[in-house]
């Protein structure tokens, strides 16, 4: 007879596997209507859930309007799904290509903004203990600005920019670099370019400029000659760094050389000949004229030692004033130069009229030079009947035409 206890196991563990098999979840293909049977492999997803999964995460609307039309229209789960596939695929692919073309405009975007700074200046501007800064910036266009921050303990604040006063790499003279160096200065600092210094200070949050020396470069007779045109606030005012432009250095230079014209017109007077000229002087009815030798620069090299220099104004061609002036302290008393001023400044001078002759033979040796001017400035000096024709520049120098 049978153990009755064991019996009781068996069939309480017989009871306990039927209820655990009643409760175990059951297949998919059993559990869901309109699922997908695909053979054998019970492993495959449920196409249902993948399709109501996507739809889940698209959030363009217009996209999700595109997929619920392809869902719709297909005939059953597997062409749904196949559909699904095919339109995630593309969006990917499409996705990815925006994300490439955004990356390749972001780096382009980077590189046209890529700049460098070729000098930088600490220095403190507004007397707060702290050191500001002064830049030059230039882009890979050889463009330049010159960029002013201030400290303010935390950050530095840019208070002010400028692109015009160094302008570019090869704005220089011959083109060349015309930035030369950034300077600290007494009261703030110096721009320092190949014909010019511009001083700026700090006032009262902003840049102001204080004073320009601009570099002339003469052409004289004896070679290049330095001069320095100086301007401070009471010739151009209150002008702020961000103000600062081109057209305000060209009508400042033009102004001062105005007033150094029309101070050059009194103290040579204004009675010049009538062109064209073609006279020879007259030794006996000359009236000439006289100006002190040290009102104009360079003019006591032809003043014969005296104090005084007689002259006769012969014309004047734009800022250039023409003038004959006698040099009979020589060997010859009938001789005369013509003299070029600009600036109150002799620029060069040239032998138009007399004679010379070797003292032991006048009659073999004698040469008698005479000139005249027409009515385009163009002089027309006559040598024993050879004839040798000049022109002026507007720098008050004579060239010879060949």
């Amino acid at each position: 007879m049978a153990d009755s206890s064991n019996v009781n196991v068996i069939n309480h563990t017989h009871k306990k596997a039927e209820q655990k098999s009643a409760n175990a979840p059951k297949p998919a293909a059993d559990s869901a209507k309109g699922s997908l049977h695909a053979g054998s492999n019970n492993n495959r997803p449920d196409a249902e859930g993948i399709i109501i999964e996507v739809i889940g995460k698209i959030k363009t609307p217009i996209m999700l309007s595109i997929l619920k039309n392809i869902i719709m229209n297909s005939k059953n789960n597997n062409m749904k799904l196949f559909a699904i596939l095919t339109f995630v695929l593309f969006t990917q692919i499409s996705f990815a290509c925006k994300e490439s073309r955004v990356k390749i405009q972001n780096q382009s975007e980077k590189f046209e903004t890529q700049k460098k700074i070729i000098d930088v200046l600490n220095t403190d501007l507004n007397n707060d203990g702290e050191f500001d800064k002064v830049f030059v910036e230039q882009d890979e266009w050889g463009k330049r600005e010159i960029i002013v921050s201030i400290n303010n303990g935390t950050q530095f604040d840019i208070i002010a920019k400028n692109n015009f006063i160094i302008g570019c790499a090869t704005c220089g003279n011959q083109s060349g670099d015309p930035f030369i160096n950034l300077q600290p200065a007494a009261s703030g600092f110096d721009i320092s370019l190949d014909d010019a210094v511009y001083s700026f200070s700090y006032l009262k949050g902003e840049i102001v400029l204080n004073r320009i020396d601009f570099l002339i470069l003469n052409k004289t007779t004896e070679g290049i000659e330095e001069e320095h045109l100086i301007f401070s606030t009471k010739d151009f005012g209150l002008i702020k760094l961000s103000n600062f432009t081109n057209e305000f250095v060209t009508k400042l230079i033009n102004s001062k050389s105005e007033s150094s014209n029309n101070q050059s017109n009194k103290k040579l007077g204004e009675s010049y000949q009538t062109l064209p000229y073609d006279k020879q002087i007259d030794l006996n009815s000359i009236n000439f004229k006289e100006i002190n030798s040290s009102e104009i620069k360079s003019l006591e090299e032809f003043s014969c030692g005296e104090i005084n220099v007689r002259y006769l104004p012969l014309f004047k061609k734009g800022s250039v004033d023409a003038i004959l002036v006698p040099q009979d302290c020589g060997d010859f008393p009938y001789r005369f130069l013509l003299l070029t001023i600009k600036d109150n400044m002799v620029k060069d001078n040239l032998y138009v009229e007399g004679e010379w002759f070797e003292p032991e033979d006048k009659e073999n040796t004698l040469e008698v030079t005479n000139f005249k001017v027409d009515t385009n400035y163009l002089i027309y000096v006559n040598t024993n009947g050879k004839i040798e024709l000049y022109k002026i520049d507007d720098n008050g120098m004579f060239i010879k035409e060949k």
